[in-house]
C-alpha cells in the first residue's frame, strides 16, 4: 500500500505513493486524507479522521463563505474536487445581488452623516458632534475601502487560502492535526455571533428604540419614520403614527428595515476580516515558534531560517490583501471611542450596553491577537541569542534577521505605515483617554451653562 509513517506522532500523513485498495487511485508526492476503519466488515463502527500534513488556515475560507451566504461578499472559495486547492466561486447574479446590497447598505451610511449634520444646523455646534460627524464620515470610508478591496481582490485571497492549504512547517504533526479541528470550529462560531448580532439588532430596534421598553407597534413607527427620512419623505426621523401610514410607507419600511440588516452587518464584517487575518497571522507565529523552540540545535539553522522567509511571505500577502481594512479600523476607532468612552455606565437600555461591550471587546481581542504574533516571532531573537546558534548563521544573514525582526517585524500592518505591537495599543489608550477626558469636560461646561434645555437654540 505504499509507505507509511507509523511513528508515534508521524501517523497522521503519508508519503510518496498510496494505492487505494478498490479504487486504485496513485497519487504520487501528495499527502492523502485517510479513512481509519476501527472494526471490520460491513455494518462495524467507523470514525473517519482527516489525516493531512498540510494545516489548511480555514479562517478567510470561512469567512467568504458566511459573506456569501449573507451576499454581502461577491465571491467565495470552493474546493476543487480531488485536490487541496481552492477556486473562486462566484456568478453574475449573485455579483449583482451583491452591488444593490452594497449600494443600500452605503445609503444607509451616508443616512447618517445627513442625519449628524441636520443636528449641527439645529443646535449649536459643540466637540462632540464634531467627533461623530469625523466617526460617520471615517466609518462611511470603512465601508469603501473593504467593498473596494473585496471586489478588486478575490484572486489574492484564493491565493492566499491555497498557499495556507499546502504550507509546510516542521513542527509536530499532531499539534497540527488538532490546532486545525480548533481553527474550523473557533472561525465557525465567531462568525455566526457576527452574523447573529446584526439579525438581533433589527429585530430589537437597536439605536431606533429603547429595547428596555420594547413594543412591536412602537418599533414599526419608529422604522417608518425612519424611512421616510431617509427617502425624503418627510424633514425628520421622528416616528410616524402607524394609523397614518399610506402605500408609500409599507413599501419604504421594508426597504429600509432590509438597508438597516445590512448596516449592522456590514459594521461587524467589516472588523471581522481584520480578525480573521489577525487569526491567521497569530496562528502561523505560533507554529514558527514551536518549530523554533523544537529544533533549538544549532544543525537546524537553515530550516528556522528557511521557516521565517514563509512566514514572512505569508505576513507580506495577507497585509497586501486587508491593509487598508485594518487602518481604517484602527483610525474610525479613535472618534468612536473618545465621543462614548462611558457609555458602559450611562446607557439606560441593556442591550446598548452589551452591544458597547461587545465592541470594546472585539477591539481589544483583535489589537492583543495582532500584537501577540510579535511576541511569538520574537522567539527567533531567543533563538540568536544562543552562543551556538548564533556561529551557525552567517554575519551577513544574523545582521539582516536582526534587522528585519526590529525595524520590520511580522505582524498586521494597517495601511503598511505602522505594526500593532502592545507598545501601540498604549499609545493608542492613552490618546483615547485624553481626548474622552476634554469631551467629558465640555459635556459638563455645556450642562451647566445651559440647565434648562441643552439641546436649544438659545442654549
Amino acid at each position: 500500500m505504499g509507505e507509511l509513517i507509523t511513528n508515534n506522532c508521524k501517523k497522521s500523513y503519508m508519503w510518496k505513493k498510496f494505492q487505494f485498495s478498490k479504487g486504485l487511485r496513485l497519487y504520487q508526492n501528495e499527502i492523502i486524507p485517510m479513512t481509519w476503519t476501527t472494526s471490520g466488515g460491513r455494518g462495524g463502527n467507523k470514525r473517519q479522521i482527516e489525516l493531512e500534513y498540510h494545516n489548511p488556515l480555514h479562517y478567510f475560507r470561512i469567512y467568504l463563505n458566511f459573506g456569501y451566504f449573507f451576499h454581502y461578499l461577491p465571491f467565495r472559495l470552493k474546493r476543487v474536487k480531488g485536490t487541496k486547492f481552492y477556486m473562486i466561486k462566484t456568478s453574475r447574479l449573485h455579483k449583482v445581488t451583491c452591488f444593490i446590497i452594497h449600494i443600500m447598505s452605503a445609503i444607509r451610511f451616508f443616512i447618517s452623516i445627513r442625519k449628524n449634520l441636520h443636528s449641527h444646523r439645529e443646535s449649536n455646534p459643540s466637540p462632540v458632534l464634531y467627533f461623530e460627524i469625523c466617526r460617520t464620515v471615517l466609518t462611511a470610508t470603512y465601508m469603501t475601502v473593504f467593498k473596494w478591496t473585496f471586489w478588486t481582490k478575490e484572486k489574492l485571497f484564493c491565493t492566499i487560502v491555497n498557499d495556507l492549504a499546502t504550507i509546510h512547517f516542521s513542527a509536530d504533526a499532531l499539534t497540527y492535526c488538532s490546532k486545525r479541528v480548533r481553527v474550523t470550529t473557533l472561525a465557525t462560531w465567531i462568525c455566526i455571533l457576527y452574523s447573529v448580532i446584526p439579525i438581533c439588532n433589527v429585530f430589537l430596534g437597536a439605536e431606533v428604540i429603547n429595547v428596555k421598553h420594547w413594543k412591536f407597534t412602537q418599533l414599526l413607527e419608529s422604522y417608518a419614520g425612519k424611512a421616510r427620512y431617509t427617502f425624503f419623505v418627510q424633514g425628520t426621523s421622528d416616528p410616524f403614527p402607524i394609523t397614518g401610514f399610506d402605500l408609500a410607507t409599507y413599501f419604504l419600511v421594508p426597504i429600509y428595515v432590509v438597508m438597516n440588516f445590512f448596516y449592522f452587518l456590514g459594521g461587524h464584517y467589516f472588523d471581522l476580516s481584520v480578525l480573521m487575518g489577525a487569526l491567521t497571522l497569530r496562528h502561523l507565529a505560533m507554529v514558527f515558534a514551536d518549530t523554533v523552540q523544537s529544533h533549538s540545535d544549532p544543525y537546524f539553522s537553515a530550516t528556522i531560517l528557511k521557516e521565517y522567509s514563509i512566514l514572512k511571505e505569508f505576513s507580506m500577502k495577507i497585509n497586501s490583501a486587508i491593509s487598508g481594512v485594518a487602518f481604517c479600523f484602527v483610525v474610525e476607532a479613535f472618534p468612536y471611542y473618545a465621543t462614548h468612552f462611558d457609555d458602559i455606565l450611562t446607557l439606560d437600555d441593556w442591550y446598548d450596553r452589551f452591544r458597547y461591550l461587545f465592541y470594546v471587546v472585539n477591539f481589544i481581542m483583535i489589537l492583543v491577537v495582532a500584537s501577540d504574533t510579535i511576541v511569538k516571532v520574537d522567539s527567533l531573537k531567543l533563538w540568536l541569542a544562543k552562543d551556538n546558534n548564533s556561529l551557525s548563521v552567517s554575519t551577513t544573514k544574523a545582521v539582516v534577521l536582526i534587522n528585519e525582526l526590529q525595524n520590520c517585524p511580522v505582524g498586521l500592518k494597517p495601511g503598511g505605515i505602522l505594526t500593532i505591537t502592545y507598545g501601540f495599543i498604549g499609545t493608542m489608550v492613552s490618546v483615547v483617554v485624553t481626548y474622552a477626558v476634554i469631551i467629558l469636560q465640555f459635556n459638563f461646561a455645556s450642562s451647566h451653562s445651559c440647565p434648562t434645555s441643552p439641546n436649544s437654540v438659545d442654549c
